[in-house]
Parts: structure tokens; C-alpha cells; sequence
């Protein structure tokens, strides 16, 4: 096991020198082999299929298999710009919360924190005036699981051109969540909400008086070693990251999420989204015990009425009769997916600047990776 954590390390070092030197010069790397060529041509296949039919600008597929790792990226980052690699940014959308559901995971972990998951989150937030639903209070888990009864969105939104939520202050979110009425009961019924999984880590932030981009650095970002993900980017890195297109391959804005960060403001990589699917997996060693306690309390099944099975940020699902964690995003430039199989050490992420639907390509590349 230590040799593979070992070789698995070396190679995404190896992988980062190389990107560095520029040789990152065609769509499919040669220098990024997953041991069986067989499999990585007919993933290969599968990605060229996608990108030569959906069209996106850009297009980053990364997949780990028993700590091997192999990337496949087309495209550039913005019309005459530069070729996508592994290293270029995208923005993740619906993938931020699976990140944040492992920051729950791991605050819930430090005994002198107090913060449970089943903890209401009315008791961290005392100046605040909660939604309840026939006097049953919003846990943290609930957010994180999409179960609080809130709505997709608050009412008091007022998108600003292609950018939605830019302009969605704490001061709003404050405002609406005073008058709020829930839709159903607490941790009884899925509603997916934006507006819920936002407010979880606005709720870390105030409970733990920390920004809550420091409590995903601090907790999970700078652990993992994932370098190139962020919220917030220098004025350089914005110039490096894939510019996001609509569907059509018409350049638009990014989506700014101001007091929703964690319902999908995250920026990222396939690079760092390895580290991440392969600590979740145990394959790279993890030396922060609360985050290996926080990955395992999220990838929990928090809530199954029979339909839909979600954990702290991830849903569960199935590919060749084994068990899926997964999570996908698609904003107004970029879509964005993972998913991965503990059983089979197998685990799938991609990113592209357009805003397509990659989930089905991401799910039919790791039902490949089953076979």
C-alpha cells in the first residue's frame, strides 16, 4: 500500500513538472498512463465522442484507478487562447458542495468545536431568526444533505445580467431568511436548494467568525496539497483560468456567489480533483485525522426515501451494481462533474468552460472503468 500512496505521489509531482515545462502539446497525454491501454483508449474514446458532439470550448477529464492517475484534455481556454490542461481552472458549480460537505464533515470532528451535524444550526446563530416548520429546527445536515425545507432560491434575488449572484449580499440572505417559510419539514422530504447549500457555509463562516474560504483552505484545501483551488482568484490566475461560454461557445460571465459561496463558487482543477476523489478513496495518505473522520462522515448515507440517497454534499447512486458517491455542477459557463467507487478504487472528474451537462459522460466513463 505504501509503495502505491508512494507511486501515486510521484506521479502527480511528475505530472505538474511536465505541465510546468509545457509539454502538455496534444489532447491526450502520453505521459499519463493508467497501466491498462486498453481501458485508457476506450476512455479516450468516449471523451473524443463527447467533446467532437457537445462542442464545449474546453474539455478536462481525469480519471484514478488503484492510485494511478491519467488525464485527457481538448479544447483551449478561451477562443485563440491556450490548450486545456490539467492545471487549468474551471469553475465547479455544484461540485463546491461536495467540498463543503466535507468541511462540515471534519468541523464535526473536532471535539472542542461543539459544531454536530445534528446540531441545530439556530444555536450557533443566536441573532438570527431561523425558519422552523411546525417548530422543528434546520440542522446542519440538512443543508449540506438538501433536506431543510428551504426553496432552490430566496425570493429577494435579483439576478444581474449573466451573473446571478453577484450581487446576493449577507445583509439579503439575512433579510430573507427572517421571513422564510419552509416547505417542508425538516430532514423528511429532497428539495434541492442552492439557496440551502449557500447558506451552510455562510452559517460555518458566522459560527467559527472565519471567512469561509479560510475554513475550506484550512480544512480541506491546504491538507490535500490542492494548490490550484480557490473561491477567490488573483487577478493572474483569473487571466489563466478556462473563460466560461454558454452552450452555443458564446464567451459569458463567471457566476460570482458573494454570500452563497459554497453552493458553487469553488474553482478547481482535474489535477486537484485527483487529490481529492483519492483521499476520499485512501489512496494518498491523509495526516490530518479530522479530515479523514470528515470524508467518511460525508460520503454516510444522511438521507434515502427510497428515490434519492445523498450524503453530506454527495448523492449515492449506482454504476455496474456498485455503490457511486457523486456530485455535478453546471453554471452559466462551465459544467463540472465526480463521482467515484470505493469498492473498485475508481474515481471520475470532469470540467469544461461551456455550460454542458457532463454528468452523463462522467457517469458513463466510470461505469467503463467498472468493467
Amino acid at each position: 500500500m505504501k509503495q502505491k500512496l508512494s507511486l501515486l505521489l510521484t506521479a502527480l509531482l511528475l505530472m505538474s513538472v511536465l505541465t510546468a515545462c509545457g509539454t502538455q502539446t496534444s489532447a491526450v497525454s502520453p505521459f499519463r498512463k493508467l497501466g491498462d491501454d486498453a481501458l485508457a483508449q476506450s476512455i479516450g474514446q468516449a471523451a473524443q465522442a463527447f467533446y467532437d458532439e457537445q462542442q464545449p470550448v474546453g474539455l478536462s477529464v481525469g480519471v484514478i484507478r488503484d492510485g494511478r492517475v491519467q488525464f485527457f484534455n481538448y479544447g483551449v481556454k478561451s477562443e485563440g487562447g491556450s490548450a486545456v490542461t490539467e492545471n487549468t481552472r474551471f469553475e465547479l458549480g455544484g461540485v463546491s458542495q461536495a467540498m463543503a460537505g466535507t468541511v462540515l464533515g471534519t468541523l464535526s470532528s473536532v471535539e472542542t468545536l461543539n459544531i454536530r451535524t445534528t446540531n441545530t444550526v439556530q444555536e450557533f446563530m443566536p441573532y438570527f431568526d431561523l425558519p422552523t416548520y411546525d417548530d422543528e429546527p434546520i440542522q446542519w445536515w440538512h443543508l449540506s444533505a438538501h433536506v431543510s425545507g428551504l426553496p432552490a432560491l430566496p425570493d429577494n434575488i435579483e439576478p444581474t445580467g449573466d451573473n446571478p449572484f453577484a450581487d446576493y449580499s449577507a445583509a439579503d440572505l439575512r433579510e430573507y431568511l427572517s421571513q422564510a417559510e419552509l416547505l417542508s419539514e425538516p430532514g423528511t422530504e429532497y428539495l434541492y436548494s442552492d439557496l440551502g447549500a449557500g447558506f451552510l457555509g455562510y452559517a460555518l463562516s458566522y459560527a467559527m467568525r472565519t471567512p469561509y474560504e479560510y475554513l475550506l483552505q484550512a480544512r480541506l484545501i491546504w491538507p490535500l496539497g490542492m494548490s490550484n483551488t480557490a473561491i477567490f482568484l488573483t487577478e493572474e490566475q483569473e487571466e489563466a483560468r478556462a473563460m466560461p461560454h454558454d452552450a452555443s461557445g458564446q464567451p459569458v460571465s463567471q457566476w460570482d456567489y458573494a454570500a452563497l459561496q459554497s453552493a458553487g463558487g469553488v474553482k478547481s482543477t482535474t489535477y486537484d480533483l485527483m487529490l481529492y476523489l483519492a483521499a476520499n478513496m485512501g489512496q494518498i495518505p491523509v495526516e490530518t485525522e479530522t479530515l479523514v473522520q470528515g470524508m467518511q462522515e460525508a460520503q454516510k448515507v444522511w438521507f434515502d426515501d427510497g428515490e434519492t440517497v445523498v450524503g453530506l454534499g454527495l448523492r449515492h447512486g449506482e454504476s455496474a451494481g456498485k455503490q457511486v458517491l457523486w456530485q455535478s455542477g453546471m453554471t452559466g459557463g462551465y459544467g463540472s462533474y465526480i463521482g467515484f467507487v470505493p469498492e473498485t478504487g475508481t474515481g471520475v472528474a470532469v470540467l469544461c468552460n461551456s455550460a454542458i451537462d457532463v454528468e452523463e459522460i462522467g457517469a458513463q466513463i466510470l461505469s467503463l472503468m467498472q468493467e
